[in-house]
């Protein structure tokens, strides 16, 4: 994704060369012609620039007031609201960052702050420099301390320009992007390198080299509610918490749009929608005949919105995912680059996309647990084989055991290192992305209530039907069929019902989802690809995971059993690695 970038030293720069290597990392943060590029800022010890696509903060930056110097990726929703509460005048996200930053209690400020960013501000006077990052860690920040040097990057690719720097794969990486498909707590995929953590103020000092990184909010600032709760006045309650977020990321200028699906979250974000933005444009991909196109055309119409169908078919899904796997730094496996075949599409509808992050996963409880069922929940869930890969159950247990709770703990990483891959891949054409579930009110609310609540859809449900009542009581969920509405007993019969059906028709499932990638990895052009690179004599995965593993997931594959998933992971790994490694695979022109 395009954002800021940046060194710093405790000796003087020789500045000539600086400014070279950071025009390199420049370069490598272009993914797109339409992309802007600021100017390169250099004082005698920091070095920064920005690259974006004028959608979020379009004035140059940095941003210079009061001796400091601020680059700033992403934006704040809540500006007007902290300017008010600490009686203050601003008119932009960057200035209101000086104002927090010089606050006495700098950190409590910080909390305030309801956005997706992340920022770097070079204090002059102090000799500092400042890397921080958002609530919950949603907008990528990377850095590396080496020597005397320190450097940041939205991009991990961006290091690769460094003298002298050698990539060297992190076998935590490896196992973890193996064994659950996504990378866990500040790991990338080299050595040296990390992700600044969630809520975390980093300071790097620029007179003896020392970083030291500091939590500014935790969750145990939320109090929990009452073990009873008036479940009618908790699901109205949030039912107007989330319509307010939804308010608050549509914008006053921004071009907003939607991709809409058949279930419950984007159809949430357009009920919501304010009337003053409509009619909005909502876009789906799938497959012909799927039930998210059926369903989300119905949505679209209740709501008077342009909607617009994109296919995902056998033939258009692989190639525009190979370019892309350089894009995310191999980070996301390609097999859940949804939709990424229409970024260009999705471009000429809107610069901003309301996304469902956060919905299901959190209000629906899909990824909350009780601690007594955490091994049920990282095999049945999350797809972790604890007995081939111990050392990341434990990793994960110890994590879980940190956060406190299934609620942080999916937001700090189901949500943060995989879920959220998705929309961000939009950035790469310079379609920016919001997150409305997880606004900070929301999230407060939603947070102290009893887990019980929240499993199994329980105050999801009603908050849905109470606030949008026409979008659920009579327009089915893709994932049952039948509307929420239904009481259980109903809704279990017609999935015996379907169920009876698809073993009397097994053909007639291949259109219950928006996509087929089983099949499709079976079939032309992705088969040939797949045996290209994973068949290869001269591939380069043999080096860290074994030949006959992948070899054999292929065979299993190709003999009617679904290893789509892994091997989705064993390509991406093999693409990456010739990126990185070998320079091929980074560009459309390379595939033919």
């Amino acid at each position: 994704m395009p954002g800021i970038a940046g060194f710093a030293t405790t000796r003087a720069f020789a500045t000539g060369h600086t400014r070279k290597i950071l025009k390199d990392v420049q370069a490598l943060l272009t993914h797109d012609s339409r992309y802007l590029l600021d100017a390169l800022t250099c004082s005698s010890q920091v070095c920064g620039t920005r690259v974006h696509a004028g959608v979020l903060q379009p004035a140059p930056q940095p941003y210079s007031h009061s001796g400091l110097s601020i680059w700033l990726d992403g934006e704040f929703y809540n500006r007007e609201e902290i300017a008010q509460e600490f009686g203050i005048q601003v008119d932009t996200d960057l200035a209101l960052l000086v104002a927090l930053f010089k606050c006495a209690d700098r950190r409590t400020a910080f909390g305030r702050i309801d956005g997706i960013y992340s920022a770097v501000i070079h204090d002059q006077p102090a000799r500092k420099l400042h890397l921080l990052s958002d609530r919950h860690g949603l907008r990528p920040l990377f850095w590396a301390s080496y020597g005397s040097k320190f450097m940041w990057a939205s991009e991990v690719k961006a290091f690769l320009v460094l003298p002298k720097f050698e990539p060297v794969l992190n076998p935590q990486a490896l196992e973890e992007f193996l064994g659950i498909g996504y990378l866990i707590k500040a790991h990338t995929w080299f050595k040296g390198i990390q992700r600044l953590a969630p809520a975390t103020h980093l300071t790097y000092d620029l007179q003896d080299g020392s970083v030291k990184e500091c939590r500014y909010w935790w969750w145990d600032r939320i109090s929990p509610h009452p073990e009873r709760v008036d479940e009618r006045e908790a699901a109205e309650e949030l039912g107007r918490r989330f319509t307010r977020a939804v308010e608050l990321r549509s914008g006053a200028e921004d071009r907003v749009g939607i991709v809409l699906s058949g279930g419950l979250d984007s159809r949430a974000i357009l009920a919501a929608m304010p009337e003053r933005r409509l009619p909005i444009s909502a876009l789906t991909f799938g497959m012909a005949g799927s039930p998210d196109l059926r369903i989300a055309r119905r949505v679209a119409d209740l709501k008077g919105a342009c909607h617009h169908i994109h296919a995902i078919t056998a033939e258009n899904w692989i190639a525009p995912r190979i370019e892309a796997v350089w894009w995310t730094d191999g980070l996301l496996n390609l097999l859940h680059m949804h939709g990424i075949e229409h970024l260009n599409d999705i471009k000429i509808l809107f610069d901003v996309s309301l996304n469902g992050v956060g919905g299901g996963g959190l209000v629906g409880g899909v990824h909350l647990f009780a601690p007594e069922d955490f091994f049920a929940y990282t095999r049945h869930i999350l797809g972790l084989d604890a007995d081939r890969h111990p050392t990341l159950f434990e990793s994960l247990r110890e994590e879980f055991v940190r956060t406190g709770s299934a609620h942080s703990f999916c937001i700090n990483h189901r949500i943060r290192s995989f879920s959220l891959h998705g929309p961000r891949t939009g950035t790469f054409k310079g379609v920016e992305y919001r997150l409305q579930f997880l606004d900070n009110g929301f999230q407060e609310m939603l947070y102290g209530l009893p887990l019980c609540l929240k499993m199994h859809n329980r105050i999801y449900r009603q908050m849905l039907l109470k606030a949008f009542p026409d979008y659920y009581r009579h327009i089915p969920w893709q994932s049952t069929g039948v509307p929420i509405a239904w009481p259980m007993w109903a809704i279990k019969a017609s999935q015996a019902v379907q169920k009876v059906r698809r073993r009397i028709r097994p053909r007639s499932s291949e259109s219950r989802n928006y996509t087929n990638y089983p099949t499709w990895i079976r079939c032309e052009p992705a088969r040939s690809l797949f045996e290209a690179l994973l068949l290869n004599s001269q591939a380069l995965y043999p080096q860290y995971l074994s030949r006959s593993r992948v070899v054999h997931a292929w065979e299993m594959h190709l003999s009617g059993a679904d290893r789509s998933e892994a091997l989705g992971r064993f390509l991406t790994l093999e693409l990456f690695l010739q990126q990185v490694f070998e320079g091929r695979w980074r560009t459309a022109q390379e595939l033919g």
